[in-house]
C-alpha cells in the first residue's frame, strides 16, 4: 500500500514513524467513504482488508508504530498534537483538515 511505501521510506531514512489512524480502519472490514451507495436505502459500502494489509497493521502495532484513535474520537487532535510533541516531528497526511 502507498502508506506501508511511506513509513518504510521514511524508517529508511532514520526517521521514527508514528501512524494515526481511526481505531475503525484497523479492523478487518472497514468503511469505504470514497464510494457512496447509489439510493439512500441501500447499506454503506465496506472494503475488507486484504490478508498483506492486516499483516502491515499488526507489524506496526507491535513495533510500537501506530496509535489507532479510539472509536469516538477526532483523529486529528491526535495528529496534530503529535506534530507539536517531541524535537522535529512532521507530518504527513491526506486528511482535508475540516
Amino acid at each position: 500500500s502507498q502508506l506501508k511505501a511511506l513509513v518504510d521510506e521514511l524508517s529508511a531514512l532514520g526517521l521514527d514513524v508514528l501512524v494515526v489512524m481511526p481505531a475503525k480502519y484497523c479492523d478487518p472490514v472497514v468503511p469505504n467513504h470514497s464510494k457512496r451507495p447509489k439510493q439512500h436505502d441501500e447499506p454503506r459500502l465496506t472494503t475488507t482488508l486484504s490478508d498483506q494489509d492486516r499483516a502491515t497493521i499488526a507489524d506496526w502495532a507491535a513495533s510500537g508504530n501506530l496509535y489507532p484513535v479510539p472509536r469516538g474520537c477526532h483523529d486529528d487532535m491526535y495528529w496534530m498534537l503529535a506534530t507539536v510533541s517531541g524535537a522535529g516531528p512532521v507530518a504527513v497526511t491526506n486528511d482535508q483538515v475540516r
